[in-house]
C-alpha cells in the first residue's frame, strides 16, 4: 500500500491533436548518385501535420494530454455500493474564444442555450464503462469501483454521451472537471488502478 499513490493515475487524452513530425535521412553517395537534387549537398525532409479548427476556441495543448493522479483511497471509505471518496479535479483550457455567439440544445431537457456573444460548447467523454454501473468509467487493476465524472457545474457526465451546454466568455476559459471513485456492486479489492478516457469539444 505504500506505493499505491504513486502508481495511481488517471490519464486523459483528446481526440483532437496537433502533431509536428520532422524526418531526416543520412544516405550513402551511391544511393543518391542518380538524383540531381540530392547530390547538390546535405538535405532533409520535414512533414508538418496540423488541424484547422472551425470551433470558436483553441484547445490548449497542455489540456490535450493529461495524467491526473488521484489520491489514495481506503477500502473502508468504499464499504458499500454507492459510497464515494473525495474528488480530484482536472482542467480543460480553451484559449482565444471568439465573440461569435452560439447555441446548443440540451439533450436532457430539450431547452435551447443561446447567446449572441458567448460561445456555447458541450464536451463529451468516451472510454470503457463499468458493466455494473454504465454511468462510471471502468478502471483496470482493481474491481469493485468505477470513476464518476462531473462538469464545472457539478452535473454528472455520462461516458459516451454529450454533456450539457456550457457558456464560454470571449478570451480564455478554464473548465474544471472532477473525477470521483465510486463503489460498485462488485466485490472490492485493493491495488493500483488506472483508466483512460478521450474527450471531444463540440461547438454549434
Amino acid at each position: 500500500m505504500k506505493n499505491l499513490k504513486q502508481h495511481q493515475h488517471w490519464r486523459l487524452t483528446t481526440v483532437v491533436a496537433l502533431n509536428l513530425l520532422m524526418v531526416g535521412a543520412l544516405t550513402s553517395p551511391a544511393a543518391v548518385a542518380h538524383d540531381d537534387w540530392q547530390t547538390a549537398g546535405e538535405h532533409g525532409e520535414i512533414h508538418l501535420y496540423g488541424l484547422l479548427s472551425e470551433g470558436a476556441c483553441l484547445l490548449d495543448m497542455q489540456s490535450a494530454y493529461q495524467q491526473v493522479e488521484l489520491a489514495a483511497v481506503s477500502t473502508s471509505a468504499l464499504a458499500k455500493p454507492g459510497d464515494s471518496s473525495l474528488p480530484t479535479t482536472f482542467q480543460i483550457v480553451l484559449r482565444h474564444c471568439a465573440r461569435s455567439g452560439g447555441e446548443q440544445r440540451d439533450r436532457y431537457t430539450n431547452t435551447l442555450s443561446h447567446d449572441a456573444i458567448q460561445p456555447v460548447v458541450t464536451l463529451s467523454f468516451s472510454g470503457d464503462v463499468d458493466p455494473l454501473a454504465p454511468g462510471l468509467l471502468k478502471v483496470s487493476g482493481v474491481q469493485g469501483m468505477g470513476l464518476k465524472l462531473t462538469d464545472p457545474q457539478g452535473r454528472a457526465v455520462v461516458p459516451g454521451e454529450s454533456g450539457q451546454p456550457q457558456f464560454l466568455t470571449p478570451g480564455d476559459n478554464i473548465l474544471t472537471y472532477r473525477v470521483t471513485p465510486v463503489r460498485t456492486s462488485e466485490k472490492l479489492n485493493a491495488g493500483a488502478y488506472w483508466a483512460v478516457a478521450n474527450f471531444k469539444v463540440n461547438y454549434d
